[in-house]
């Protein structure tokens, strides 16, 4: 069967595999495929940038089809989901009053939705009535005429295999096979001690739920040969397939991989250093900063040119011009403008590259894919044709002194925070990108993430989405100081922004961390904790005043730049403006607030003198935080070594 569905609701919620009732038809179905239409642009996505997510999503599961070394090698094809194929399952019947079960075993999976009844022909009589004459409490001869209803109840495993027990050898009868077989409840109405009989001349032999299953799972690959015992394990369920099949789809979110700027390259790498690195310094930022530099900046700026090549390639090329200008053009006041032109361009090209850079200190970054793109997306977000900071909330037109008053209240609380920037981003372009699933249970370490595709390749369904966002970068001289408190061997601090942000980019090691967000450097573990727990405690706070739940609000910590963004994860395909609501009318009482929140938890005093993070204060939902709510804890902001003391 074929079926339409929004894109986004396709990757939250029809993945391949999953079981689910169709209204339309009044089934059980499966998915069975997701495809793209022959006319549906293919989706440009950064495939570095997705295997690095996918390498680290591997490395957080007990088991995955594909290990790091193979994500790295084998193809990726990416698919929008413009519709979905579907069939009937299990394709089966049981009578409700004998319990007698009605299937073709040859046909259960090999059905498309379409000829389903055909395939059940001869198996199921056609008026769905149990013509049964064996069961139990029933007169040997008389029918049983029991309404027939499809058969609802599923096992399933950690490691994701699904199950329809009488189909296997297992579930049925060693001597008649599933020739005459009974299913009962035995009174369970979630089914959980359900058994299956074999009736055929009083045979009596007996199958439970799960002695059948274990009898299918040998060779499991979580655990190898799975031994039956009497005692119910945790990781097999066996109940209605609402519940039995607990579905869940791994979903993704990659952010700015569609735009010009995805191929990461040295020339790429150089420029967004130096335009970041040195933005802020006293010589350089004020070119950008205040209007109409930055506007001439916006302007002049061009991803294809300026940053593929990177903004020193730039540079030669203008000072190039300027000297083929010089030699050649005729003398006169055309030629003179023009090279005005070009040395006012020329300056402020080199002042964007920055002085007093350490060439070899950058280097050893640049060889990180993720310093590269963390870079790239602070200077998308710093780009003012994309968003507005909050202090130009002050000069909109129909702004009122009471608002003005709560605009500069916010604006004062932002040094105290050791906050230097809080920005508002528009159309952030987000792609969701479905990888796979686990079924059983939420605890990644005892599940194994199932992927799709085939040995062959890896297939990734996506769809591209814009959302909104709010940037928010922490001042490099106030980290840099507080993380030396806590080192064994202190950085140098020396009061600028530029200089500071350099040393934490030089000192952040994203390669010490391991497989659920924690890190074996100190340092590095510190640097990200503070950003991550400042990154959780707005995402409450975004949660109770922007309209949105924290489920829908996700977050992207960039260490490389000390800063992290919010950004609203919806499911939907529009935008409904709560975070812009959040940043025009509530930013005040938020960072009024937040040295308050990060005080309080239900759970105190034993949250504070343990882990200092836990549900009841930091932790929200793992659609929302893709590091397990992992690295991160209150004291690293309040108390006697907090960042906020």
């Amino acid at each position: 069967m074929v079926l339409e569905r929004q894109r986004t609701s396709v990757l939250y919620n029809y993945g391949p595999g999953k079981v689910f009732d169709n209204d339309s038809t009044d089934l059980i179905e499966e998915i069975v495929r997701i495809e793209q239409e022959s006319t549906t642009p293919m989706l440009r996505v950064n495939m570095d940038q997705l295997r690095a997510r996918l390498k680290e999503e591997v490395s957080v599961y007990r088991l995955s089809d594909f290990d790091r070394d193979q994500i790295s090698q084998i193809p990726i094809s990416i698919v929008q989901p413009d519709y979905l194929r579907s069939r009937p399952y299990p394709l089966a019947y049981y009578c409700q009053v004998c319990g007698h079960l009605y299937y073709n075993p040859r046909s259960i999976r090999s059905s498309g939705g379409a000829n389903w009844k055909s395939v059940l022909r001869g198996a199921v009589p056609p008026d769905l009535r149990c013509v049964c004459t064996e069961g139990p409490s029933r007169e040997r001869g008389s029918p049983c005429g029991g309404p027939l209803v499809q058969y609802d109840v599923l096992t399933t495993h950690n490691c994701g295999a699904q199950v329809f027990v009488p189909e296997t050898r297992g579930g049925q009868c060693k001597s008649h096979g599933g020739k005459h077989l009974h299913w009962y409840r035995q009174g369970s109405e979630r089914a959980s001690r359900w058994r299956i009989v074999c009736l055929v001349d009083g045979c009596g032999a007996t199958r439970e739920s799960y002695e059948s299953f274990f009898a299918r799972h040998y060779g499991c690959p979580l655990e190898g040969q799975v031994v039956w015992s009497d005692t119910c394990r945790p990781d097999f369920n066996s109940a209605p397939f609402m519940k039995a099949t607990h579905y869940m789809e791994k979903v993704i979110h990659l952010l700015n991989s569609d735009n010009s700027l995805q191929d990461v390259v040295p020339g790429t790498r150089a420029a967004t250093v130096a335009a970041t690195g040195c933005l802020r310094d006293g010589a350089s930022f004020g070119t950008f900063h205040d209007d109409a530099g930055y506007e001439a900046w916006s302007e002049e700026y061009s991803p294809d040119r300026d940053f593929a090549g990177g903004v020193d390639e730039r540079l030669e090329d203008l000072q190039l011009r300027r000297q083929q200008i010089q030699e050649f053009l005729p003398a006169g006041a055309s030629k003179d403008r023009t090279l005005a032109e070009l040395d006012d361009k020329i300056s402020r090209k080199s002042r964007a590259v920055g002085t007093g850079l350490n060439p070899g200190a950058v280097r050893s970054c640049t060889d990180k894919f993720d310093f590269a793109r963390q870079i790239r997306d602070t200077t998308l977000y710093m780009d003012k044709s994309r968003g507005w900071p909050l202090s130009s909330l002050r000069t909109f037109a129909t702004v009122d002194n009471e608002y003005v008053g709560r605009i500069d209240q916010a604006l004062a609380w932002l040094p105290k925070l050791g906050i230097v920037d809080v920005r508002y981003q528009e159309r952030i372009p987000i792609t969701t990108a479905l990888v796979g699933y686990t079924r059983g249970t939420y605890r990644p370490d005892e599940a194994k993430l199932n992927m799709f595709g085939s040995a062959h390749g890896i297939e990734v369904y996506a769809s591209l989405t814009h959302t909104e966002g709010i940037w928010v970068q922490v001042d490099p001289t106030r980290t840099l100081a507080w993380l030396n408190r806590h080192a064994n061997a202190p950085k140098p601090v020396n009061g600028s922004f530029p200089g500071d942000l350099l040393t934490l980019q030089t000192s952040f090691e994203l390669t010490g961390g391991s497989a659920f967000g924690t890190f074996n450097d100190e340092w590095t573990s510190n640097h990200f904790g503070l950003l991550h727990t400042l990154s959780h405690l707005l995402i409450k706070a975004a949660g109770r005043l922007s309209g949105l739940e924290q489920e829908g609000i996700g977050e992207e910590i960039l260490p490389y730049t000390n800063s992290f963004l919010i950004y609203s994860n919806h499911s939907g395909e529009f935008n409904l403006g709560g975070l812009q609501l959040l940043m025009e009318h509530h930013m005040d009482t938020i960072l009024a607030g937040l040295k308050d929140d990060a005080l309080r938890c239900v759970y105190n005093p034993v949250c504070e003198k343990t882990h200092s993070s836990c549900h009841g204060c930091l932790h929200i939902s793992e659609v929302s935080c893709p590091h397990f709510n992992r690295t991160m804890a209150r004291r690293l902001l309040i108390g006697p070594a907090g960042f906020w003391s």
